[in-house]
């Protein structure tokens, strides 16, 4: 049982003399969406006190408990716990804006005193934003009623800042401190480097930017840590920077999750800070993908809207499931119905053909497509226990070896040998390993040139068919790992630690999670000292990092100067995983022919508080070579101050049978495309209002293959006014 603290009285007031205003006696400044979750010890009596300061959030909170003893077993109980102060206001403003923009913080107070008060409301100066009306007013509010007034500022400094705001009466007052996020004006830009260092080695590299860099947008970091998933560790709910609207993507939320919990439970580092975060997580991507579930048990990208269930996304879903059992609830029926669909698809030869939609090309048609796919959902069986139909698809596979030359499918072949112990998985591992390619970063296998089609991008940075190279060279460290070929799986795991983002994570859903599962197998096996120190210079900076068996799994971080040449040496024993990140803003969209040409316009040019506004979007899908876009992604920014009118977003879906989906996601809305042939285009409008008035930056729009995210097209609109009506 959890007793809350008795409730703070109101803040009590300082009155200065008759005709002064209050002055608050504390300012209310935490304000966290979730306040408590903490593991306590009962007295025999099952009775347990804490002591708690509530946040400054004027609400309700639900507290909700669950109680666990060997005597009574399960006990839940819920309560609620009212935090009140008859005088106090709340500050409207948004997470984020743009430099530049101008724009109103809205201020609402709210009197429940039993009489009428003249209140002064006061914006406090600071020099990060130009105030660009009068920074007090004052108003009278009725008993028991509310008022508002707002105050137009024009932010000038990027940044997390703080908003101050003081409303006082003659007899109390109130004062709010929040925080908003500025970023930079124009188009954001990043690029990372991933290296490893034994003692005694070191590298050199820079931190130089392009011309034409936005003053103040740019933020440059080496992050270095021993262990390869404490990144990943540290960034699990920003993995991967993509939406998760249907049956696939959803997964990114679970499956990571699974594995590192699973890795830090087995090595006994599983703290419970760690395991609340990803059981949250876990049990949101559980409940979410079961909305996916299709009445036959197989799952697709859009459920029971699509016409069948997909062989692919339900394997995937299966030995997901199946791992997660033990660290989450998971229905047992989920998974038996979804391995008797798929069981029920599986040809006499042990081989499967592809049923509903499947995510690569080089899975579909033919006998091309028949082996991969057949390799991933016997393996995908197999994991979740289905160990005789999974030989039976390796039997298959087995009469298939001779004819495989693409690495993409004998990573995936050779894994399942190793899982099933097959008679031939040697031969599996002399062609695999016949195909490995070596760079300075390790051992990678690049399934390009095999038959497969990959687009080439002159843009910078852009390399053909990275997500499908990386997901292949994951499959072979499973198999490496599997097999015990230490030596090799280490390169092959510092080759895919070099590949990866700035949140640990990779370019789409398969290359993140089938990385992921390599990863914390092999270093489930991995178990080192390290006791090393890194020397960095830059420019003018000095510093040393030290990386020792007590910080392993923690990620340091050193900032530095921008245009500088950076040395960095490692001193001592093991290993240190660095990554140098380097992030700006450009005035405009790299130049360069873009994969998906993308428009976005606005029908209005003067517009009003309270006007509904008509967004024009055009795509076309034009890729260098002959190829289709399996699922395409709209990702629309919304300038601030407007908000989407689902209706009109509902009526565009309903025009356009291409739409399979769309979501708002804050100031961004997200529509989620069929199937797009080379050169096709597509058209689609929706509305906004205007909510009040500002003068917002233009903000960036784009269009990208869900699975290949390197195909993108960019759009940065127009600057926006609106006006007072």
């Amino acid at each position: 049982m959890m007793e809350a603290a008795k409730s703070l009285q109101p803040p009590q007031a300082t009155i200065q003399d008759s005709a002064s205003y209050a002055e608050p006696s504390r300012i209310r400044q935490f304000f966290p969406e979730t306040w408590l979750f903490k593991q306590v010890l009962t007295d025999r009596n099952g009775r347990a006190v804490l002591n708690l300061v509530a946040p400054d959030s004027i609400t309700t909170w639900k507290l909700s408990s669950v109680g666990v003893s060997k005597e009574f077993g399960l006990g839940v109980a819920d309560s609620e716990l009212v935090v009140f102060q008859p005088f106090f206001f709340t500050l409207d403003l948004p997470y984020s804006a743009i430099r530049g923009e101008e724009f109103p913080l809205k201020v609402a107070i709210y009197n429940y005193l039993d009489k009428a008060q003249d209140v002064q409301v006061e914006l406090k100066e600071e020099a990060w934003f130009d105030l660009l009306v009068v920074k007090s007013k004052t108003l009278k509010i009725s008993a028991q009623s509310l008022g508002s007034v707002s105050f137009t500022i024009r932010p000038k400094t990027v940044g997390l800042n703080e908003i101050k705001v003081v409303a006082r009466t003659r007899e109390v007052a109130d004062a709010v401190i929040q925080k908003i996020f500025v970023e930079a004006e124009g188009v954001r830009n990043e690029e990372v480097e991933n290296f490893i260092l034994e003692g005694g080695k070191d590298k050199a590299t820079n931190s130089r930017l392009p011309e034409g860099v936005i003053k103040d947008s740019e933020k440059i970091y080496l992050a270095l840590t021993s262990n390869y998933l404490s990144q990943t560790m540290q960034g699990l709910e920003g993995l991967l920077q993509m939406p998760f609207g249907c049956g696939e993507q959803n997964m990114i939320l679970l499956a990571p999750n699974i594995f590192i919990t699973k890795y830090l439970k087995e090595s006994g580092e599983l703290k419970v800070e760690i395991m609340a975060k990803a059981e949250k997580l876990m049990l949101t991507g559980y409940q979410r993908q079961l909305t996916y579930r299709r009445s036959d048990g197989s799952f697709s990208a859009f459920g029971e809207s699509d016409q069948e269930g997909s062989i692919w996304l339900t394997a995937f879903v299966m030995k997901t499931f199946s791992q997660a059992k033990g660290l989450i609830y998971i229905d047992d029926t989920v998974i038996k119905d979804g391995a008797k669909w798929i069981i029920s698809k599986q040809k006499a030869d042990g081989s499967f053909d592809m049923v509903g939609f499947v995510h690569h090309q080089e899975m579909l048609g033919g006998v091309k497509g028949k082996e991969p796919l057949t390799a991933y959902i016997a393996t995908a069986l197999f994991e979740a226990g289905f160990v005789e139909e999974a030989k039976k698809a390796s039997r298959y596979l087995e009469g298939k070896l001779k004819e495989m030359k693409d690495p993409y499918t004998l990573t995936l072949t050779s894994y399942l040998f190793e899982l099933v112990k097959s008679p031939m998985k040697d031969d599996a591992y002399k062609a695999l390993m016949a195909l490995a390619k070596e760079d300075a970063n390790g051992i990678y296998w690049d399934p390009s040139g095999n038959g497969i089609i990959l687009p080439t991008f002159p843009e910078k940075g852009m390399e053909p068919g990275s997500t499908l190279k990386i997901e292949t060279t994951a499959y072979a460290l499973l198999a490496l790992t599997e097999r015990g070929d230490e030596l090799t799986a280490g390169k092959v795991a510092s080759w895919l630690v070099s590949q990866r983002n700035s949140f640990g994570g990779y370019g789409s859903t398969q290359d993140t999670v089938v990385t992921l599962q390599a990863l914390t197998t092999y270093s489930g096996k991995l178990r080192t000292d390290v006791d090393i120190k890194v020397n960095i210079e830059a420019g003018n900076l000095r510093r040393t990092v030290t990386i020792n068996n007590a910080n392993s799994d923690v990620m340091q971080i050193v900032e530095l100067p921008a245009n500088q040449e950076i040395k960095v040496k490692a001193e001592g024993n093991g290993k240190a995983l660095i990554q140098l990140v380097k992030r700006y803003n450009l005035p405009k969209v790299a130049e360069g022919k873009p994969i998906y040409l993308i428009d976005v316009s606005y029908d209005a040019k003067t517009i009003s508080v309270d006007d509904i506004v008509k967004v024009n979007v055009g795509i076309t899908f034009a890729p260098p070579v002959s190829m289709v876009a399996e699922m395409s992604v709209l990702d629309i920014s919304v300038p601030t101050g407007f908000a989407p009118l689902r209706d009109s977003l509902e009526e565009a879906m309903s025009q356009n049978k291409k739409i399979k989906r769309f979501e708002i996601a804050g100031r961004k809305v997200i529509f989620y495309l069929d199937v797009l042939k080379p050169n096709e285009s597509l058209s689609l409008s929706f509305k906004v209002k205007a909510l009040y008035p500002v003068k917002a930056k233009g903000v960036v729009s784009t269009a990208y293959s869900y699975y290949k995210p390197d195909m993108k097209g960019e759009n940065l609109g127009r600057d926006m006014v609106i006006r007072t009506r």
